[in-house]
């Protein structure tokens, strides 16, 4: 059995009473008056295009509290923002183990640091962690991919994860933060208040929501504790709007660089979304976090006499938890359009909709969109005939597919694997 959940919800509340207990009340932004001379918008060299979807989700009154000219602009930066780190923030699909044979998945998002493939989470959603597959929401270009934990440090709260090597662009992360908004009592200059305006991206996005929010940055609080761990300092950011996500999101300031990781989602209940802000993991903490997780690793690596060695893409996370099941390397949904069927000549079929990177699936030349309409000869009329035929294969099993491409029907042959 599967099912989905998100975070659990008495932390959710934990981290809201937290961030509405904060000693540190600074009002609220307000719009600035408009400074004598102001920069023209310089475009950072290099940055692509931005998506109109992005600047349409970013176009809200609230809290981008600015005169006309400044809040373009200041969106204008947000959109290119989210447009230069979009392909870097993932959806991550975890599944656990409950009671005896049970399991259950969720949603949440991480960060490709990169090239490497070091992909980086809120550590606490990894705990029993064993199948983990790694979605590109943002860049539908790249396949999917299978995902190893690297290791989790208790301290930070950071989780490492471990896809391989992937081609995307350098990340940077934020060196320090912004300065808090009142100073001593004496409010920023608007010029550097407003440089708390953030962008806040989701890796997973459902329907017509959005994955990506605007966000205020507020003074962080200090030494605070979440559950049975105290942090030398979190942020806390207020949303201007809930996009559809399972799990926390990537904070971004207006330059591109990666400020925070949040640590709760603003889709649940509890959560709240415009008004008492969320907390999140400054991009200094997940520095610290993420050098400790490979030192661990690495002395591991030397205790036990061995050089350190990158987990391969899809090994157990945990393996005592799940056991490995046979796979196909594919993601699929049922046909639903009658007209189309009837062309074919069938009752029902089902359509790829991705395919993993490494997989049975890929190697045997499965493409998005193909239509599957037999295995082995027999006619697979939904997504739930092929997991039973999964269920009752092995891995190294050979298997011959019927698929329908752009209105040719070929066979393919595929030999099963294990994860």
């Amino acid at each position: 059995m599967v099912a989905r959940t998100t975070l659990l919800l008495p932390l959710l509340l934990q981290l809201a009473s937290l961030a509405r207990g904060a000693a540190s009340q600074e009002p609220a932004p307000t719009a600035p008056a408009a400074p004598e001379r102001r920069a023209a918008p310089v475009a950072a060299p290099g940055q692509a295009p931005v998506r109109d979807g992005f600047e349409v989700e970013l176009a809200v009154e609230r809290p981008l509290l600015l005169e006309g000219g400044r809040k373009l602009e200041v969106r204008r930066r947000l959109a290119g923002s989210a447009e230069k780190l979009g392909g870097n923030v993932v959806s991550l699909t975890i599944e656990r183990r409950i009671g005896d044979g049970m399991v259950y998945a969720f949603e949440s998002s991480g960060l490709v640091l990169n090239q490497a493939g070091d992909v980086v989470t809120i550590g606490s959603s990894l705990e029993q962690a064993g199948r983990i597959a790694v979605y590109f929401r943002n860049a539908p270009s790249l396949r999917p991919r299978r995902a190893t934990v690297v290791g989790v440090d208790a301290t930070t709260d950071v989780g490492v994860l471990s896809i391989g090597a992937i081609e995307l662009p350098p990340l940077q992360l934020a060196a320090e933060l912004p300065a808090p908004p009142v100073v001593e009592g004496v409010p920023l200059d608007p010029l550097v208040a407003e440089q708390r305006y953030v962008v806040t991206l989701f890796g997973s996005a459902e329907g017509e929501s959005s994955d990506v929010s605007l966000g205020w940055l507020h003074a962080p609080l200090r030494n605070p504790v979440v559950g049975k761990r105290r942090f030398d300092q979190l942020l806390r950011v207020t949303l201007a709007r809930s996009p559809t996500s399972g799990g926390g999101g990537v904070i971004a300031q207006q330059d591109g660089s990666v400020v925070g990781l949040l640590l709760q989602s603003p889709s649940v209940e509890g959560a709240p979304v415009g008004g008492t802000p969320l907390l999140a993991l400054p991009a200094t903490t997940v520095q610290r976090g993420v050098a400790a997780v490979h030192a661990a690793r690495a002395a591991a690596a030397e205790s036990a006499g061995a050089a350190e060695a990158t987990p391969a893409a899809g090994a157990p996370s945990s393996a005592w938890f799940i056991a490995p099941r046979t796979w196909i390397g594919f993601g699929a949904t049922d046909l639903a359009e009658s007209e189309f069927l009837a062309q074919l000549g069938v009752g029902g079929a089902i359509v790829v909709q991705h395919v993993f990177e490494e997989s049975p699936a890929l190697a045997a030349g499965v493409e998005p969109h193909d239509v599957v309409v037999a295995w082995n000869g027999e006619p697979i009329g939904s997504v739930d005939a092929m997991l039973g035929h999964l269920a009752r294969s092995a891995p190294g099993d050979a298997v011959q597919l019927d698929v329908v491409r752009r209105l040719e029907r070929r066979s393919l042959t595929l030999t099963l694997g294990a994860w």
